[in-house]
């Protein structure tokens, strides 16, 4: 190991709050003795990914505090420490802490708001699409409609839970006053770009399992085994229901 090599991992582990002792014979100067200069880094450090992971997830910051959010962001900096000076996905692993921290509590909706918002900062990164043609697809011979391969909005997130998870969401907006009945069932929220903004639907279950079963690009006669049967008996009511969220931009149909 070179001699830079050693020093930016005696840096890393120092401002992570592992043992900074090898790193202080490397520190100069003695206006500010060289523990206290760490501990300034060290704070540095956490508080950029705190602000990170509270403008990924303002909700779950609302709905647990500012000083319950701090302490829940400093431990997953721990679990989870930023591999990269990107920070725009640095809380992609925070919804299955939250799973871990709260489920079964009067909480345990907190992981699927987290995973709904970063569903929306994902959303925006992908590029806008357009919507699927329904007229086309009804033109396909009944016989072919199984071999039929749909492609997904590039900026799709289908994000479902057994809470009302957008009803939460739009309760935490600016300007919001309606409450939210967390025993009113579940919600399926199609998520997707539209210009500038984020566009969220509200979809159906069985909309929801078509989507992420078409989500891998295969066909519908290639998904069917994945599907539930209650969702096979509606599966055109659910196709039209995803395509008029936006979640399917076209088809394809392979030569026979």
């Amino acid at each position: 190991m070179n001699a830079l090599h050693r020093l930016q991992r005696d840096c890393e582990h120092a401002f992570r709050g592992a043992d900074a002792a090898p790193l202080l014979p490397d520190l100069v100067g003695k206006a500010i003795p060289p523990a206290t200069r760490i501990e300034v880094y060290r704070n540095n450090a956490r508080e950029i990914c705190r602000k990170a992971l509270a403008n990924s997830c303002p909700v779950v910051e609302q709905l647990v505090g500012d000083a319950c959010f701090r302490s829940l962001a400093r431990e997953y900096l721990d679990a989870h420490p930023s591999t990269s000076g990107d920070l725009q996905h640095f809380g992609r692993e925070f919804p299955a802490i939250l799973d871990a921290l709260y489920s079964g509590s009067e909480y345990d909706y907190l992981g699927d708001i987290a995973r709904l918002e970063l569903a929306i900062e994902d959303a925006l990164l992908e590029p806008e699409a357009g919507t699927l043609d329904l007229d086309a697809l009804a033109d396909v011979p009944p016989d072919r409609l199984g071999d039929v391969i749909f492609t997904q909005a590039p900026s799709l997130r289908l994000v479902g839970s057994r809470y009302p998870l957008l009803s939460i969401w739009r309760a935490h907006q600016p300007g919001a006053e309606e409450s939210v009945d967390l025993s009113s069932g579940a919600e399926y929220v199609a998520v997707r770009r539209v210009g500038d903004e984020v566009e969220m639907r509200l979809i159906d279950r069985a909309a929801f399992i078509l989507g992420r079963a078409l989500n891998g690009g295969g066909s519908l006669n290639q998904v069917w085994d994945e599907l539930p049967d209650d969702v096979r008996e509606v599966l055109p009511g659910a196709l039209t229901a995803l395509s008029l969220a936006g979640g399917l931009s076209h088809f394809s149909l392979p030569e026979s």
